[in-house]
């Protein structure tokens, strides 16, 4: 009969629906979990070289960096070091507050009205996907 027949018609669709994956489908799925994996595993990465890098450009004769922490997860830079001279000083806050990779920089006004030996501390955020288009 026709309810017959349609009966059986719906059985073998449902049936073909919650069969397994073919082989090759399988393999194309797991596939494409490992690339996901692999993409938020490149969107996390940081290059601290890179990082160093245009940091490096950005001091100016005259200023020493004593120390830098990094920090990934929040996106934050701590630079601690010396100036010579006040000039050398308001070079390096000039190069860091123009820069596309610095944000935001943070330096304390104590250090600006110094004339010379200069002890600074400056935070500044991190912009990582400026840092990322210019390595493209």
């Amino acid at each position: 009969t026709i309810l017959t027949h349609n009966y059986s018609k719906v059985v073998q669709e449902t049936t073909l629906v919650s069969k397994p994956l073919p082989q090759p489908q399988r393999e194309i799925k797991d596939l494409n979990e490992q690339l996901k994996t692999i993409q938020k595993i490149q969107e996390q990465y940081v290059s601290f070289s890179e990082i160093l890098f245009y940091l490096s450009k950005s001091i100016p004769q005259g200023v020493i960096i004593n120390s830098l922490e990094i920090d990934r997860v929040s996106k934050t830079v701590n630079i601690k070091g010396k100036a010579g001279l006040r000039e050398d000083f308001l070079n390096f806050k000039e190069n860091l507050t123009s820069s596309k990779i610095f944000t935001d920089p943070e330096f304390p006004i104590s250090s600006i009205l110094e004339k010379e030996n200069i002890t600074f501390d400056i935070k500044t955020g991190l912009n990582l996907e400026a840092l990322n288009q210019l390595n493209k």
